[in-house]
């Protein structure tokens, strides 16, 4: 036997079977999937456009702290990439270097997107991903106890202690 708490609250029991039958409806229900595959994504897009605005000021704020404190340096970094652009008769001729930049970019939006997924993930004081399996479980948990609140819901075995059956779990344990 289990009880059913929300918010530290017991809302009702539910058996052993019934648990284990909501549990396989849950995991059998191919809405579940879909949920999750969308929790998933939108967690992928957050980190995409979390990406998306940190490396384009992540660069201007290179340039503008290189300017500021290392003019020469800054120059000399940059002065190839004039050259080429300037010495180019057509933007075709410039398209190896652009190659090489957007490679450039692509790479340091690789490694940021990595990072901020890892961070996102680490340090969220909530999972950033949703468990559409959980939800759904508690939403049928819920909707088997007549409990209409939203809340922490948990659910606790409940120990035997009378009957045949502690007498069966004391005689079956094996004493060292």
């Amino acid at each position: 036997m289990n009880e059913i708490f929300v918010n530290g609250v017991r809302i009702g029991e539910i058996n052993d079977a019934d648990f284990f039958a909501l549990k396989l409806d849950t995991i059998l229900d191919a809405r579940n999937y879909v949920a999750q595959l969308v929790a998933l994504a939108s967690f992928l897009l957050r980190c995409a456009c979390g990406c998306a605005v940190f490396v384009p000021v992540a660069l201007f704020w290179w340039f503008v702290l290189g300017a500021g404190f290392a003019p020469a340096q800054t120059l000399t970094a940059l002065a190839p990439f004039y050259h080429l652009f300037a010495q180019a008769p057509t933007i075709a001729a410039a398209v190896p270097m652009l190659q090489a930049i957007a490679n450039a970019v692509a790479n340091v939006g690789a490694i940021t997107f990595v990072i901020y997924a890892s961070l996102l993930i680490s340090f969220s004081k909530r999972p950033p991903v949703r468990n559409a399996f959980r939800d759904a479980l508690h939403w049928r948990l819920r909707r088997f106890a007549h409990c209409a609140v939203e809340g922490n819901l948990h659910v606790e075995t409940v120990p035997a202690t009378t009957g045949i059956s502690g007498a069966m779990v004391r005689r079956t344990r094996t004493v060292r």
